[in-house]
């Protein structure tokens, strides 16, 4: 199964250590053991044009994309010029890239995945930390009170931000898309702070482990929807850590990898009753 991603640095496994970023590898390890191949195309601080630029440059040079196509971006551009605002706390300001012209972008990069072939995903953004990111917006000097006169308070960053995330929930259940939901993954953990870098916006070794897990869980239940020839498949996938479908799905790949397709004869049975469509996935994840 080949996969493409393009996005930015959320994808690219940018974490933040010692103060300094660097590109992690949340994806190997996942790759590995479920036999992907991936392409991450992904850039630190992308934004939506910036992406679909590189979309559009990707397709004229006839660089096709997987069979599937990871698209994640919105972070950068519900941000805005914070140096300005600092300064002039009275002024009007919008965002890098305004809600409206978000899905413009949105719409063109669904367009150029599905003109190459590719069937497109999905994902909700991560959650931040608005005080962990305001603090890191004003570590070289801005003034937060400033800051935080024109915001109204703290919030505001975490509700602007996740008003972008229901943006792409939204679009992927309008054009009946798969919808990886991070959000929800990382907001099922009462301790949210150990699962961000000290920026509040790029998830941490351990949030991306989360990201890969939910990922897994996605590419799964793409693969399902292959082996059963379904062109699109209108679901928001919420799985956490402690998902039992996810554990009991991926125990059976694990078997299925270990004892060969042939040695499972019969369906298996989830609560006593026979689950024929996650038969036909094992099937399928035993041959693709």
């Amino acid at each position: 199964m080949n996969i493409t991603l393009y996005g930015d640095s959320i994808l690219k496994g940018v974490v933040l250590e010692g103060g300094r970023y660097s590109a992690g590898h949340p994806w190997d390890a996942l790759a590995q053991r479920h036999g992907l191949t991936l392409d991450n195309r992904c850039r630190f601080g992308a934004t939506a044009p910036m992406v679909v630029e590189r979309m559009e440059k990707d397709a004229a040079r006839e660089e096709a994309p997987g069979d599937y196509t990871l698209i994640e971006f919105g972070g950068n551009d519900c941000n805005f010029d914070w140096a300005a605002i600092a300064a002039d706390p009275e002024g009007e300001y919008l965002p890098i890239t305004g809600p409206k012209e978000f899905l413009r972008y949105m719409d063109r990069a669904l367009e150029i995945v599905k003109q190459a072939g590719s069937r497109p995903l999905l994902t909700t953004l991560p959650p931040i930390d608005p005080k962990k990111y305001l603090d890191w917006i004003c570590r070289r000097g801005l003034n937060r009170e400033n800051i935080l006169s024109w915001l109204g308070d703290e919030c505001a960053i975490y509700r602007f931000q996740e008003h972008y995330s229901h943006l792409l929930e939204r679009l992927a259940t309008r054009e009946g898309l798969l919808c990886v939901d991070l959000r929800e993954a990382f907001l099922q953990h009462r301790r949210l702070d150990g699962l961000l870098c000290e920026d509040g916006i790029h998830p941490s070794p351990a949030g991306q482990q989360i990201m890969a897990h939910q990922h897994a869980f996605g590419y799964y239940h793409a693969r399902i929807d292959a082996a059963d020839g379904v062109e699109a498949q209108q679901t928001v996938l919420r799985g956490g850590l402690d998902d039992e479908a996810y554990l009991i799905h991926m125990g059976r790949y694990a078997h299925m990898r270990l004892a060969g397709l042939g040695a499972l004869s019969g369906a298996y049975h989830v609560a006593g009753a026979v689950n024929a469509r996650v038969f036909r996935a094992a099937q399928a994840l035993a041959l693709l």
